[in-house]
């Protein structure tokens, strides 16, 4: 809101209101008991609270997503700014003898990038090493020494990530130089063969097999919402028949726990087999260490719906500026979002909430089915740039050694 406000020049912070849902009170909720005789105050709902909203203030600065029956309420909606599209969460379970298939299995435990370095490292090794033996030849018999076969140093360089060094330094610099190629070829060759091994065996599955929202009803699963939201509407106006269990918004982050409880019990602990919600709450959610912290949560089946939410205001005929007011929050929002401004706000807001380990890659449906991601250049950089970072000492040593040598030999000649 205050980069709105700063982009649009206005200012909000002299006249606004902040309420939770059990202070907003509204005359029409009042329902009388059949036990006591007694009138008492039902808890308002969200829609309340925006028809309560756009009578007091000019404008909701909440993530409101549209809706027809909001619409003929009389709430007219800014330009949405936030994924809102409805998804279904559900638990992991891990499942054994699952094996994947295709000709380049073989590849999948690194991504290109580490293939690519990786190449070019047994290059960079070969040429390192024959460099290396060439300065510091020394009298030696020229013929003998494997610079003049590069080939050979190449195919050494190669069999080091097998595991197979068969380098032979004849100097201290070499020696250091070979000996971190066999260290980087060791912890390579491990890299792969455990990332293999969780690709071709172990593999995280989706516990709950289902593709859609109508899937999971035509199951009879019961499914947890947010109660009052757009996404429970959706899905009653799509599937009257469905068995949701709906969670007041003051506790909207139960319908992850009970999923949770559910998946850990066998479907005995919890109430909800499923969690219906949007987007942007899942963004949140799956790297939240409190409700999510062993990363058991996951994205299942296909979006449900596609939206977007954003501010509310009062839909009028023009007495009351309302639309404008919609119009030009609009223009400003549109131009935030194509230039990233808004996008770098939520994803630090989204840093600042996270508090597990969980990969993001592995949060979507689209990710692989087996739930093992490839090793990245960020989980392996760290091992390039010690062992280049050796190298380059290494080499630098071989000069320093070449150049002193140079210099006692001119010397002698003198």
């Amino acid at each position: 809101l205050d980069a709105v406000a700063d982009r649009a020049k206005f200012t909000w912070r002299h006249s606004y209101g902040s309420s939770d849902y059990s202070t907003i009170t509204n005359t029409n909720t009042n329902t009388s008991t059949t036990d006591n005789n007694k009138e008492q105050q039902q808890q308002p709902s969200i829609d309340d609270m925006l028809q309560w909203g756009i009578e007091t203030f000019d404008f909701i600065a909440m993530d409101i997503t549209k809706t027809q029956d909001r619409a003929s309420r009389g709430n007219s909606f800014v330009e949405g700014y936030q994924d809102a599209s409805i998804i279904m969460i559900g638990t992991t379970t891990e499942s054994k003898s699952q094996h994947m298939n295709g000709l380049l299995t073989f590849l999948a435990p690194f991504d290109w990038q580490v293939w690519v370095l990786t190449i070019f490292t047994f290059i960079v090794a070969g040429l390192g090493y024959q460099w290396l033996e060439w300065i510091n030849d020394g009298d030696s018999d020229k013929q003998a020494l494997g610079y003049n076969h590069p080939s050979q140093t190449l195919y050494y360089s190669a069999m080091a990530f097998t595991g197979d060094c068969k380098f032979e330094p004849r100097t201290n610099c070499a020696r250091v130089f070979v000996f971190t190629i066999a260290f980087w070829g060791l912890i390579l060759c491990s890299a792969y063969t455990g990332s293999l091994a969780s690709f071709l065996v172990a593999q995280n599955i989706p516990g709950i097999q289902v593709e859609s929202v109508g899937d999971a009803v035509a199951a009879n699963y019961p499914l947890c919402v947010v109660k009052g939201t757009a996404t429970e509407t959706e899905i009653r106006n799509t599937y009257p028949q469905a068995n949701l269990i709906a969670i007041p918004p003051e506790r909207q982050y139960e319908i992850f726990t009970n999923v949770l409880d559910s998946g850990s019990n066998n479907g005995n602990g919890g109430q909800c087999t499923l969690a219906v919600t949007t987007m942007k709450d899942w963004d949140i959610v799956k790297h939240d260490g409190q409700i999510n912290p062993d990363c058991k949560l996951k994205w299942i089946g296909r979006t449900f719906k596609f939206a977007k939410s954003g501010f509310v205001t009062l839909s009028d005929s023009g007495t009351l500026c309302s639309n404008l007011i919609r119009d030009v929050l609009s223009v400003h929002i549109s131009e935030m979002i194509d230039d990233g401004t808004i996008k770098g706000i939520i994803d630090d807001y989204t840093k600042s909430r996270k508090t597990n380990t969980c990969r993001g890659g592995d949060d979507d449906s689209n990710s692989d089915d087996n739930g093992t991601q490839a090793l990245s250049i960020i989980d392996l950089g760290g091992l390039f740039i010690v062992v280049y970072l050796v190298w380059f000492v290494a080499c630098l040593a071989g000069m320093i050694n070449w150049y002193f040598d140079r210099r006692k030999k001119e010397r002698k000649k003198a």
